[in-house]
């Protein structure tokens, strides 16, 4: 949906795509080594010390580009509300990575655009046609692909896919009441902010908690026990840290600096990288039912925001 209220100076639709290609490049390193260090750490520790790096990142340079005022946002709360949204799609989508091959986590949790575009309706009381709808439809179609003809939604590693696209639509929904005042560093600190919270909080709750022998992959991740790294996984944290620090600046920067209509669809090149990467590192081939689900999923999306361009 184009937002009227902001206005874009001069045309830099292609800078803002590049930016956004660049910053999802980096993202999908990221994946690679969470998913790497995944059958070792827990998975909020592993948030937890790459968000303390990219804090501390993203401080000093909002502070040496835009002075102290870097740190104040117009409306705190709701950045860090809209954190603690997207912190929940970042843990759910990184529970999914052991319990399924990462092309297919990518392509479930890109049924978000088709989630954002059904609670429109509901939240936004947005009107919705029937091409759009049977759009969704369609959408839906493709996902139920990618899980397999068997519904393989009783898949842990599926559901927690899921849940990412759910609580990354919702937090595309709030980015929409977000006063376009506030510069993209001061939201991303403030994304960093409640991954910090949320991250301690969620680690102090299930502390001391015993993990059996027999969790599935995906809940071992979140209930093991915290361990101190080896200097390479020093470096590897250091690392995920610098590009959480790189990839929430260009996402921010990138709607900033052209039309989220003309942007937003670029987002797909994210599968890309997916893909290539976790053939690359893991020796994974996506299954021709992911590449058929996927080429569903991204063409009903691409429609929706066709049509959304154009109101």
């Amino acid at each position: 949906m184009k937002d009227s209220s902001q206005v874009f100076p001069v045309d830099r639709t292609q800078e803002g795509i590049i930016i956004l290609i660049t910053g999802l490049f980096f993202f999908s390193f990221q994946d690679i080594i969470v998913k790497l260090l995944s059958d070792r750490y827990n998975v909020l520790q592993l948030v937890f010390t790459r968000t303390v790096f990219a804090l501390i990142f993203l401080s000093l340079i909002g502070i040496f580009t835009l002075g102290p005022a870097a740190l104040i946002a117009k409306q705190p709360l709701l950045l860090l509300a809209k954190g603690v949204t997207t912190f929940f799609a970042f843990l759910f989508y990184y529970l999914a990575m052991p319990s399924l091959p990462l092309a297919d986590i990518v392509a479930i949790a890109f049924m978000s655009p088709i989630l954002m575009t059904v609670l429109s309706v509901f939240l936004l009381k947005e009107i919705v046609g029937p091409r759009r709808w049977a759009a969704i439809v369609l959408g839906f179609i493709g996902v139920l692909i990618v899980v397999g003809p068997s519904g393989n939604f009783a898949n842990l590693g599926a559901l927690l896919a899921s849940g990412c696209a759910f609580a990354y639509a919702v937090s595309s929904i709030m980015t929409r009441f977000i006063n376009k005042g506030d510069e993209p560093i001061t939201i991303a600190i403030y994304s960093m902010l409640a991954f910090l919270m949320m991250s301690g909080t969620l680690a102090l709750i299930i502390h001391g908690v015993q993990a059996s022998d027999n969790l599935n992959p995906s809940m071992a991740f979140l209930f093991r026990d915290w361990v101190w790294p080896d200097n390479h996984e020093w470096l590897l944290l250091f690392i995920i840290g610098c590009i959480a620090t790189v990839g929430f600046y260009c996402l921010g920067r990138a709607y900033l600096v052209a039309p989220a209509s003309h942007v937003a669809p670029f987002e797909y090149t994210y599968i890309v990288w997916a893909v290539l990467l976790s053939y690359l590192f893991f020796n994974e081939l996506p299954k021709l039912s992911t590449l058929t689900g996927v080429s569903i999923l991204v063409g009903s999306s691409l429609y929706i925001w066709y049509r959304e361009s154009r109101v």
